[in-house]
């Protein structure tokens, strides 16, 4: 005979029986029960759960329900089952594509944030430069007010030209250059024809950004001709000391290829021009770093940029079919032809 739990009325999975009573109950349910109101649920009586006492019975499995035991049955549960399926996997996908919302929204405001960063380090850095500029060479000028200044002057004409001090030092390093030229004598090292077509690679060195290979201008430091300067594509000036094959310092500020470099004759003083329309003057800050001096007095790409003997001068070519004289001290354009 089949017992029933005297609270739910059907078969107990795990049956105890009370001591006092002899009434049979679902473990779970009557311990639940005692815990909650601490008597008997049937009698009222005051009932622990050391008045329970386990019952061993043999496993049977539960019959089927009716709605199982026939092949429409089957396959209305397996039906039922299928869509409780669909409908979870379909919340899934709903949260799969709320999480994708939320990710793709916040890389594009870490995106947002690292170009406000970038853009803010890059005023930084402009403002610092524009600093140093006018502490080493006395031009109150920021990198972003040149070309404003440079509109101003070649719409006025206002360029000022060349002083009589600047005549006096042009005539005297022309007369300095002349002498020295009646009593020139070849170089007793001057390599002939024959030699220079033995000459082969002894070393190469990637100076320049591969991103943006190839370099357009060099020159040697006639005070130290162990430093090399380099001109790229990139827009960078690289120095490099070709005795120990090491990159001495890296020079960047312009936006665009640089076209020429040159070494000042006298002075720790590097030029370069690029096609931004631009020439920088590059002065080292004493810390292993170089300071710059703008001038955009051009409208088109500066092809090419030259000191002058006499050393306070600076001569630049554009294509905007023009050259243009400078004073390096003042940082002022002084004539343009």
């Amino acid at each position: 005979e089949a017992m029933f739990c005297a609270i739910s009325g059907e078969i107990p999975e795990v049956p105890v029986v009370s001591k006092s009573s002899g009434h049979v109950f679902e473990k779970r349910l009557v311990e639940a029960y005692i815990d909650e109101n601490g008597k008997h649920p049937i009698t009222g009586e005051p009932m622990s759960k050391d008045d329970l006492l386990a019952v061993v019975t043999t496993k049977t499995s539960k019959p089927r329900p009716p709605s199982a035991t026939s092949i429409p049955g089957i396959l209305s549960l397996l039906q039922g089952e299928w869509d409780a399926l669909m409908l979870e996997t379909h919340a899934y996908k709903q949260q799969i594509e709320s999480l994708r919302q939320e990710l793709s929204h916040s890389l594009y405001q870490h995106d947002a944030s690292l170009r406000v960063i970038s853009r803010l380090i890059k005023e930084r850095d402009e403002a610092v430069q524009a600093a140093r500029n006018v502490q080493a060479n006395g031009i109150a000028a920021a990198p972003t007010a040149a070309p404003a200044r440079a509109a101003a002057a070649s719409s006025s004409g206002a360029l000022p030209g060349l002083s009589s001090d600047h005549v006096a030092a042009i005539d005297s390093a022309s007369k300095r250059l002349s002498k020295a030229r009646k009593d020139k004598k070849s170089h007793p090292n001057l390599v002939k024809k024959e030699g220079i077509a033995e000459y082969s690679n002894i070393s190469s060195h990637p100076l320049h950004k591969a991103s943006h290979p190839g370099i357009n201008t060099i020159d040697i430091d006639g005070r130290n001709d162990h430093i090399i300067a380099t001109g790229g594509v990139d827009g960078d000036v690289v120095l490099f000391n070709k005795t120990n094959q090491e990159v001495v310092a890296k020079l960047s500020g312009h936006k665009k290829e640089v076209t020429s470099v040159r070494f000042h004759s006298s002075e720790d003083i590097i030029a370069s021009s690029s096609r931004d329309n631009t020439v920088k003057l590059w002065r080292p800050s004493g810390d292993g770093k170089y300071t710059s001096a703008a001038f955009a007095d051009h409208t088109s790409d500066v092809t090419g940029v030259s000191f002058h003997p006499c050393g306070n001068l600076m001569v630049t070519s554009s294509l905007d079919k023009t050259w243009m004289l400078h004073d390096i001290n003042r940082g002022q354009a002084l004539t343009k032809s």
